[in-house]
């Protein structure tokens, strides 16, 4: 299994003298994004922000970028003895401030993919979600807002991303 997640296959038999002592492998272009989302979920996770409400606490613990794709890690604690079903993973980049009777302009993203469980968090159980997004800036006075909103429920959580942490991805 190579770095990339592609699996080669080799017959290997003893020679006393070798015609060649090393192989090169030729990269493997074709993986795909749900291969590098899957991949990322098992990573270690580091806390770039949390939010704690109702006994549930939502985290974004990584943010990662591999070619034009970049790919936020993130992970739900229940900590309540009810489940937390997921009816809504919205990205959203919004203002930073609202002043008073101004209309707010929010430009919707849609993910090209989403690894990881994302309906459902048992209770005193965690979920880690992976979602790919195209490669994108934040101009200095918006934000990322990642917003997680409970099926038949008031548990919804609000996670503010800034340039900052997308520029140490």
């Amino acid at each position: 299994v190579t770095g990339d997640g592609h699996v080669y296959e080799f017959t290997v038999t003893y020679q006393p003298q070798p015609s060649s002592l090393v192989w090169h492998l030729p990269p493997n272009k074709k993986a795909s994004i749900a291969t590098y989302a899957n991949g990322i979920i098992d990573n270690k996770p580091r806390r770039i922000l949390k939010v704690q409400k109702y006994n549930v606490v939502a985290k974004v613990t990584g943010i990662y970028i591999k070619d034009e794709i970049i790919y936020y890690q993130l992970e739900i604690c229940n900590h309540s003895p009810l489940d937390y079903d997921i009816d809504l993973l919205q990205f959203v980049i919004r203002d930073k401030k609202k002043g008073k009777r101004t209309a707010i302009q929010e430009n919707e993203l849609t993910p090209l993919y989403i690894a990881g469980n994302k309906k459902q968090v048992k209770a005193y159980n965690f979920s880690v979600i992976v979602v790919a997004l195209d490669k994108f800036t934040i101009p200095d006075a918006k934000l990322l807002g990642v917003r997680i909103m409970e099926k038949n429920g008031g548990r919804h959580f609000n996670l503010k991303i800034y340039n900052g942490h997308i520029l140490k991805a």
